[in-house]
């Protein structure tokens, strides 16, 4: 997509489980 940076957050948050930073 057009947010690659967004997207990456939401890929690593999924990966790590860790919601806090993807809504950080």
């Amino acid at each position: 997509s057009s947010t690659g940076v967004l997207e990456q957050l939401l890929s690593r948050a999924f990966s790590s489980g860790s919601w806090a930073v993807a809504c950080d």
